[in-house]
C-alpha cells in the first residue's frame, strides 16, 4: 500500500542498492536471502492468490488455465520473456497514440529539430530504420537440424508454367535436394532456446518465424533475437545544437507495485508518463536511461532497490517495461523473493520482500529522489557507475497518484497521464534550455489556450520546478570520502553539502521568479 509517514526518512533509515542487470539483480538477491537461510516463496504459493476480474491469472500473474506448468510460466528467462496479458500491451500502444495526437511540443522537444545521419551518433532510431525495414533470411535444414549457408541454396519451380506454380528452396548434398524452411534470422536459435515457442509461417512475409502461445509474433526471448535490417542508410537521429556540445542523458526512475491492490493495468498506467517522456525525449537526441524501483518502508528503514531496464541508445521496448514494472509474476514472485535477499545485505536485518509500504509519489518525488541523486552523482565520481549522467538534475521521477481499478483508455486516465507527462517534459526543457524564460512563455501560453487560470498555472510550474530542485532535508557537514567509515559514508553520500544545498535552492529561485514576472 502506498502513503506516507509523518516524519521524514533520515539518511541514517535509508538504504540504496542500483543493479544494471534485473536478471542478475533476482539471481543474486535469491542467492545471499538462501546463503542467510531466509525465508522464500515457493512456486505453489503463486496459485492461491485472487482471481483478477476479467483476466485469466489472479493476484500473482499465475493462469491456471495455461497448458504451461508453474515452472514455465515464471521461468524468469522464457516464461517472462512476453508480458502476461498482450491486449494491455495493445491498449498501452493506443493510449500512447492518441496522447501523441493532442501533444503541444515547444522548445528542444520539437520532432522538427531532428536530423538523421548514417554514422553511429545520437540514437539508432527504429522509425527511421522501419521506413525501409526487412527481415533478413536464413535457410533451416529440418532433415540436419541447422541454418544451410545462403549461397549452398537455391530456389526450384514445382508445376511450372502453370496456375498453381509453387515456389520451393533446397540444397544439394551428394546429388539429393534437401529442403529447406525460408526464415527470419534469428528465429532458429530463439526456437533452440526458448521451448515456450514454436515454428509457424507468418502470411505477410511468408517467412517462418517464433510464436507464442498465444499465437504472437516474437521478436526476442532470453537474449535471442529476430534480425531487421533496413534499406534506409540515415537511421541514427540527433538533435542539432547551437554552439555545439555532446548531447544531454536523462535518467527515469519508474515505479513498481505501489498498491496491494493494483493489478497489472493500474501498473502499466503508472509507467506511461515516463514511456511518452523517453519517446520523446529520443526523437529530440536526448539519450535516455530507465531503472525499475521497488521502495519498501518497514518500521524504521526505508529499503530501496533500483535496477536499469532500459540503457542509453536502446529503443524504449514497452514489453519489456511492462515485464520489468507490471507483470504481477515477476513483481509479487521473483522480485518479493530478490528483495528479502537485498533487504538484509543492506541493512542486516530480517525484513521480508512483501512487508512494509511504499511511499506516495510525491513524497518519494521529494524525498527520497534527492538521496538517489546523491549517491548515484557520488557512484559516478568515484567510477562504480558508468560516467554518462553528468548533471543529477536530470535524474527524474514521473509517478502518479492512481486508485484502484483504474482503467488505462478512460478519458480521465489519459488526461492524467498527459498532465504528468508535461509536468516531465516541461522541467526537463527548462534545464536543456539556454533561454528558461522563452520556454516558460510557451508553457504559459499552451496552458492559458487550454482554459487554465494563472493561480493554476503558477501552481503547476511551481510544482513541476520543486519536485526536482529540493535539496536534502538534512545537510552533511563533511563530503563523502574514503576515510569514512561504511555507516558514515553511506549516510554522507545520500545528503547534499550546504553549498550543493545553496546551488540547488538558487536555481530554483531564479525559475520561480522568472515564473512570478510572466504569470502577472
Amino acid at each position: 500500500m502506498s502513503k506516507s509517514r509523518s516524519v521524514p526518512y533520515k539518511a541514517s533509515e535509508t538504504f540504496l542498492s542500483f543493479s544494471f542487470d534485473p536478471y542478475k539483480f533476482i539471481e543474486e538477491g535469491i542467492k545471499i536471502a538462501e546463503d542467510n537461510g531466509l525465508p522464500i516463496r515457493g512456486e505453489s504459493s503463486v496459485t492461491s492468490g485472487r482471481a483478477v476480474t476479467g483476466k485469466n491469472y489472479n493476484w500473482y500473474g499465475y493462469n491456471a488455465s495455461s497448458p504451461l506448468s508453474i515452472k514455465e510460466q515464471y521461468d524468469v528467462n522464457s516464461g517472462l520473456g512476453s508480458f502476461l496479458d498482450q491486449d494491455l500491451i495493445n491498449d498501452v500502444e493506443t493510449s500512447y497514440s492518441n496522447i501523441v495526437a493532442k501533444l503541444d511540443l515547444g522548445g528542444d522537444l520539437k520532432a522538427s529539430r531532428i536530423k538523421f545521419t548514417d554514422r553511429p551518433l545520437g540514437v539508432f532510431s527504429f522509425a527511421q530504420a522501419s521506413k525501409g525495414l526487412i527481415r533478413p533470411v536464413e535457410y533451416y535444414s529440418i532433415d540436419e537440424d541447422k541454418v544451410i549457408e545462403a549461397n549452398s541454396v537455391f530456389k526450384g519451380i514445382l508445376n511450372k508454367g502453370m496456375t498453381n506454380e509453387i515456389e520451393y528452396f533446397y540444397y544439394l548434398k551428394e546429388g539429393q535436394e534437401y529442403l529447406v524452411e525460408k526464415r527470419q534470422e534469428g528465429t532458429t536459435e530463439m526456437l533452440k532456446n526458448c521451448p515456450t515457442l514454436a515454428p509457424k509461417l507468418d502470411e505477410v512475409s511468408k517467412l517462418v518465424l517464433p510464436y507464442d502461445i498465444n499465437n504472437k509474433i516474437v521478436n526476442s526471448c532470453d537474449g535471442y533475437r529476430l534480425r531487421f535490417t533496413s534499406t534506409i542508410k540515415k537511421v541514427y537521429a540527433y538533435r542539432e545544437k547551437k554552439g555545439g556540445g555532446t548531447a544531454p542523458y536523462v535518467d527515469i526512475y519508474l515505479a513498481t507495485g505501489q498498491n496491494a491492490g493494483f493489478n497489472p493495468e493500474q501498473m502499466l498506467i503508472q509507467a506511461m508518463p515516463n514511456i511518452l517522456l523517453a519517446r520523446i525525449l529520443e526523437k529530440s537526441g536526448v539519450k535516455v536511461r530507465m531503472f525499475g524501483f521497488f521502495n519498501q518502508n518497514i518500521n524504521y528503514d526505508s529499503v530501496n532497490k533500483f535496477y536499469m531496464i532500459k540503457n542509453y541508445g536502446e529503443p524504449t521496448d514497452i514489453n519489456k517495461i511492462a515485464v520489468f514494472l507490471a507483470d504481477t509474476r515477476f513483481f509479487r514472485y521473483w522480485l518479493f523473493n530478490a528483495s528479502t535477499g537485498w533487504n538484509f545485505k543492506m541493512t542486516g536485518k530480517r525484513l521480508g520482500g512483501s512487508e512494509g509500504y511504499m511511499m506516495s509519489t510525491i513524497e518519494f518525488n521529494r524525498q527520497m529522489m534527492p538521496f538517489v541523486r546523491n549517491y548515484v552523482d557520488y557512484q559516478i565520481k568515484i567510477g562504480k557507475f558508468p560516467s554518462q549522467v553528468v548533471n543529477k538534475k536530470l535524474m527524474l521521477f514521473g509517478g502518479m497518484e492512481l486508485s484502484e481499478g483504474q482503467k488505462l483508455m478512460s478519458d480521465a486516465t489519459q488526461k492524467q497521464i498527459l498532465k504528468r507527462f508535461y509536468s516531465l517534459s516541461d522541467y526537463v526543457q527548462l534545464q536543456l534550455s539556454k533561454t528558461p524564460k522563452k520556454v516558460m512563455e510557451e508553457i504559459i501560453k499552451r496552458e492559458k489556450e487550454a482554459g487554465k487560470t494563472k493561480t493554476e498555472i503558477e501552481n503547476y510550474l511551481t510544482d513541476s520546478i520543486t519536485d526536482v530542485l529540493t535539496p536534502t532535508t538534512e545537510i552533511t557537514k563533511t563530503a563523502p570520502n574514503d576515510k569514512m567509515s561504511e555507516n558514515e559514508l553511506r549516510v554522507a553520500m545520500q545528503l547534499d553539502t550546504q553549498e550543493q544545498s545553496d546551488e540547488i535552492m538558487k536555481e530554483r529561485k531564479n525559475l520561480l521568479e522568472i515564473l512570478k514576472t510572466l504569470i502577472q
